[in-house]
């Protein structure tokens, strides 16, 4: 939900930002069916799951390329997490409840407040017009009525009232529609414009997107930008609703209309809905509906700007939700959806901020039945996962996080590998290989820190053979002489108190790989 949030305020803001133009350029028919597609992502959170293909690493200037190549774990003596008995108390503690329910709890309270006071607005507004509103069986009206009812080829049967408690002409109702109008002098043409106006709206279903739109104000009632989002999709409903009211007529009509519309502005101090099309919404409104219904240069059609519209809503946030996805599932693996969920099941709220200590104990406490033990055992073992830990999140967090920190003798050391093959087109291969020690001194720093030392470390010794030039692959004293400084500069900045590193490395020449041979520094 926060994810939508996000991404739809940015397609918002844009599509509001570039609005000013494509009304100069597009119709309204169409901006208006953008902001309900616009409106329908705010909607709908969820977005298909689409993979994107992520190339494969290229070199401008070289022909190196680079094969990292999976090793197994050289495990500490048990790969098994600590298993204790009875005390689970600092696990109920530590995930029983989290900013994120608290978040939660706030937002589903608001989501009920906003529904209550709209239901009961609309619920007032309804026995205010129901006590004060008069039904027109006047012949020539309702001749009038059925008449732009033929030409607009509606069958529905359609009253047509007089409230005298409401600001202007508006529609109301789901599936018995009336027309309601305030106490206003009119001339018949006037009459006929403004009947048309609302009968276009019965026709477009007006009032059901309003609702869809009234749906998702409440849904992220939090987010300022989705008021601004609700209230263009409502004028862009009404100038695009003008334009076909007036798509036939010639300028005289045109300005007539105006009149019509800015008549009703000394009157709009009454009962009003959220839940109606309304002929009038507010003067800055109605100053840019005027403006449009006086503009009678033709206009493109806007059907490739729908398309791309739809395109980034559906597309837009694609990393941030195919992330999510993977927290859920690996597909094609040796474990199950219901497995995954078991294993991930220890990744609690809140778990990176937790201590090194919280988060063991409450992995011990968690995963003490056989049950589990079984499971983490095959985990442990599984190659596959183990190949995937430096691409797919899970694997991630369950062998650069959750193995780590829960293994026997978590506090004495751990190791991280990474190895590359560098090859040249038609040429004998280098080979590097580096294997990173963490030794936790003090268990009451945090998870996150502890695994944002490993991955600054290894981004960096990654980043340096990734950059090797062709030249070094030659010789192993080159190499050596340029990772010092980088080594020197790890230990700077991350050797303390809480975490020894130790860091290894071997280097094999072109032509000289053994894999007999291998000796670090």
């Amino acid at each position: 939900m926060i994810q939508c949030s996000i991404s739809m305020s940015f397609i918002t803001l844009m599509y509001m930002i570039a609005l000013p133009v494509l009304s100069k350029r597009y119709s309204p028919k169409w901006r208006y069916r953008i902001c309900l597609a616009i409106g329908i992502g705010w909607l709908i959170p969820f977005r298909p799951f689409i993979e994107l293909p992520i190339l494969p690493l290229k070199r401008s200037q070289s022909q190196l390329i680079l094969t990292q190549s999976p090793l197994s774990y050289p495990l500490t003596d048990s790969p098994l997490p600590v298993i204790s008995s009875g005390n689970r108390e600092l696990l109920n503690n530590a995930s029983s409840f989290s900013i994120w329910k608290l978040v939660f709890l706030i937002w589903i309270i608001g989501i009920f407040t906003m529904l209550t006071y709209h239901l009961l607005r609309h619920r007032h507004f309804l026995k205010m017009v129901t006590r004060w509103s008069e039904t027109v069986d006047s012949p020539e009206i309702i001749t009038l009525l059925n008449s732009l009812k033929k030409e607009q080829q509606i069958d529905k049967n359609i009253s047509y009232k007089i409230c005298s408690v409401i600001a202007s002409p508006m529609m109301i109702g789901y599936f018995h529609p009336v027309i309601l109008m305030p106490p206003l002098k009119l001339s018949d043409k006037e009459l006929t414009l403004i009947l048309r106006h609302e009968l276009i709206h019965y026709k477009r279903k007006d009032i059901w997107s309003k609702t869809m739109l009234l749906a998702a104000t409440i849904l992220h009632w939090y987010n300022p930008v989705v008021y601004l989002m609700a209230k263009a999709a409502s004028l862009q409903c009404e100038i695009s609703c003008d334009a076909l009211v007036l798509q036939q007529e010639n300028k005289h009509t045109r300005i007539q209309y105006g009149e019509t519309i800015l008549s009703v502005i000394p009157c709009v101090n009454s009962q009003q809905t959220i839940l109606s099309t309304n002929f009038y919404g507010g003067k800055k409104e109605m100053k840019q509906r005027i403006l449009s219904m006086l503009d009678d240069t033709k206009k493109r059609s806007g059907i490739f700007l729908f398309i791309l519209a739809a395109l980034s809503i559906m597309l837009t946030s694609t990393t941030l939700i195919s992330s999510a996805e993977q927290l859920t599932y690996i597909e094609n693996t040796a474990f199950t959806k219901e497995e995954y969920d078991k294993l991930l099941a220890l990744r609690f709220d809140g778990y990176q901020d937790m201590s090194i200590a919280d988060f063991k104990q409450a992995v011990s406490s968690t995963v003490d039945t056989p049950e589990y033990m079984e499971l983490l055992e095959r985990f442990y073992n599984d190659e596959q996962l183990n190949g995937m830990k430096d691409t797919n999140e899970i694997a991630a967090f369950l062998f650069y996080e959750l193995l780590p920190l829960t293994t026997e003798k978590w506090d004495t050391r751990y190791y991280f590998f990474n190895s590359f093959t560098i090859r040249v087109e038609n040429a004998d291969p280098a080979y590097f290989e580096y294997t990173l020690s963490l030794s936790i001194k003090n268990d009451q720093q945090s998870v996150k820190t502890y695994s944002n030392t490993r991955k600054a470390i290894m981004e960096e010794m990654n980043a340096f053979i990734e950059n090797q030039p062709e030249s070094n692959l030659h010789d192993r004293w080159s190499v050596s002489n340029a990772l010092q400084p980088i080594i020197s500069d790890l230990f700077d900045r991350f050797q303390n108190n809480d975490l020894e590193i130790q860091l290894g490395y071997c280097f094999v020449p072109r032509g000289e790989y053994d894999d007999n041979k291998l000796t670090y520094q």
